[in-house]
């Protein structure tokens, strides 16, 4: 992550970005908030910058536990101090990696020295998450924080396919393990083969990395490259997912339970948090066919999950219709740029 996002880019964004910074008249530059070099740069000629986050909040805060470590958030005392150790052990971790890069960029642009990577963040008039309060549990975060909306649109590669038309009867489950490659075929084929003997209909959408002829599928289950989720859900029962925020997000908003088989990245702490909520149930990757049927058969008949996604979907939507990310990037009078 330092090497390929953080700081082995960081002095090539910043070269290439400072001319423009410097000729252009700007109020404002957003940036992803792994670009850090962009935002030394910006900080470098005294514009004000903000940050995009496209997932629930991933830097420390004193109510959720460090990201990437799938623990639930804690409620007593030992286990607050635990995740406030395991915080700054990630913070000085990525520090020993992160910083004698960043502070030598900050050092040649005149800046001062920083302590650890998230102060670099910090720095910017605005943290944009791309995600809903109602659904992350990040709380006491800094001042600059702002929850806006969540991605629900999706993709217009999906917006080229026909609609698909779910072979046989029974309820609907759409199945959407990412559209990028992270190792996910064999869980793929083993959901569709457990599909297959239940008594559903189902749509796989797998994505422009895989190639549909290494998946076989049985008489009720439909396996396309794309499809619209958006159309697809309106007519679906259960969400059989990986975990991705954006899959989470829909299938949420629609009022839908889930079976998360996390494959990586930001997808299993996604599960805790559906877990926790009781909109869904997580599974292992490995899980075998006879786990995944019990989950699938249990969140279609219980419906204590389909409950909880729709209550947690209600509030998403509720806190989507209040937000505004324009109005959040709009000068005001009286920003200053932290250094």
């Amino acid at each position: 992550m330092a090497d390929h996002m953080i700081a082995g880019p960081a002095r090539r964004w910043a070269e290439d970005l400072l001319p423009h910074l410097r000729s252009a008249r700007l109020d404002r530059v957003v940036y992803s908030f792994t670009v850090f070099g962009a935002m030394v740069a910006a900080q470098s000629v005294g514009v004000s910058f903000g940050v995009l986050i496209p997932n629930i909040y991933p830097m420390p805060t004193p109510s959720q536990p460090p990201m990437g470590m799938v623990l639930s958030p804690s409620q007593t005392f030992v286990g607050r101090g635990r995740d406030r150790l395991l915080g700054e052990i990630g913070t000085r971790m990525l520090a020993h990696y992160v910083m004698p890069r960043l502070n030598a960029l900050r050092r040649d642009l005149d800046l001062p020295q920083l302590r650890n990577a998230w102060q670099q963040v910090h720095g910017a008039r605005r943290e944009l998450v791309l995600s809903s309060h109602a659904f992350d549990i990040a709380n006491n975060c800094d001042s600059t924080v702002r929850y806006v909306d969540p991605m629900l649109d999706d993709p217009g590669w999906a917006h080229s396919h026909h609609s698909v038309e779910p072979r046989g009867e029974g309820p609907l489950i759409l199945v959407a393990m990412s559209s990028a490659e992270q190792g996910q075929l064999g869980v793929l084929q083993n959901v569709i083969e457990t599909l297959s003997i239940l008594p559903v209909c189902a749509v796989v959408t797998t994505g422009l990395s895989i190639d549909l002829c290494d998946l076989s599928g049985g008489a009720r289950v439909e396996i396309v490259r794309a499809a619209p989720h958006h159309d697809l859900m309106t007519h679906t029962g259960l969400v059989i997912t990986h975990g991705g925020h954006g899959t989470v997000m829909k299938s949420l908003t629609a009022g839908l339970p889930m079976v998360i088989l996390p494959q990586g990245r930001d997808q299993a702490d996604n599960a805790v948090l559906v877990s926790l909520r009781g909109a869904g149930i997580t599974l292992p990757r490995d899980a075998p066919a006879g786990q995944i049927t019990h989950a699938v058969v249990e969140a279609l008949k219980l419906p204590g999950y389909s409950k909880a996604a729709r209550m947690l979907g209600e509030a998403i939507r509720h806190e989507v219709a209040g937000s505004n990310l324009v109005s959040e990037l709009e000068p005001s009078y009286g920003d200053t740029v932290n250094a």
